[in-house]
């Protein structure tokens, strides 16, 4: 079973790999905004080097995007692939059924317990309850504006409706358009900077079906 699942992340992961350039692991993209014009022009940043992406919704803007999204995909990818086949090595041993196994313990631990069963077992308090951390998938959907410039990520699962909700990246849709966002197509994707590096780790893309 484990083996099955190797081989398809395997594959997948070579999909993403022949798809297109890859980015460097420590390339980043740079926004500044013009002073005069008001837009974002972004740069991508490999080390020491520069160069230039264009405005910000510009198609070698996306381009350079898509580079820092196939090497985090395959980031995460070869993460999973190493796990699986950490677990997949591991022995499993499976005991004999109607046998119990019996565990020896040292004597001073069995002179220990044979005392506090003979002495009357004090009340003690309750240990104070721990949080249980959050690991449930958080839902993003991708918007984008009225314009179609650029695609925003808005976290959880919005009715069908308005669409007022703020972008991750603090965004809000422009208070004369009343409709609020606009969902792009199927093959959009994140390309607001500020919402992709604010994307949870643990979240899941959804798209409402109309």
């Amino acid at each position: 079973m484990i083996s099955t699942v190797i081989t398809q992340l395997e594959q997948l992961l070579k999909q993403i790999q022949a798809s297109g350039p890859v980015a460097h692991e420590d390339a980043r993209l740079d926004i500044s905004t013009h002073s005069k014009s008001g837009y974002e022009y972004a740069r991508l940043r490999n080390g020491s080097e520069l160069s230039a992406c264009g405005r910000v919704g510009s198609e070698k803007y996306l381009e350079a995007l898509a580079t820092l999204q196939r090497r985090d995909k395959i980031l995460c990818l070869t993460q999973a692939i190493s796990s699986l086949k950490q677990a997949d090595a591991l022995p499993v041993t499976v005991p004999a059924v109607g046998k119990t196994v019996a565990v020896a313990q040292p004597a001073n631990e069995s002179s220990s317990v044979a005392k506090s069963k003979s002495k009357p077992k004090s009340k003690r308090t309750p240990a104070p309850r721990q949080q249980k951390a959050k690991g449930r998938k958080q839902l993003y959907t991708h918007v984008r504006t009225r314009q179609g410039t650029v695609v925003h990520a808005v976290l959880g699962k919005d009715k069908n409706g308005p669409w007022h909700t703020a972008a991750l990246c603090g965004a809000t849709p422009p208070e004369r358009d009343r409709r609020g966002w606009e969902f792009p197509t199927h093959d959009d994707g994140v390309t607001c900077p500020k919402c992709y590096r604010n994307l949870p780790a643990n979240g899941t893309r959804y798209l409402p079906v109309f």
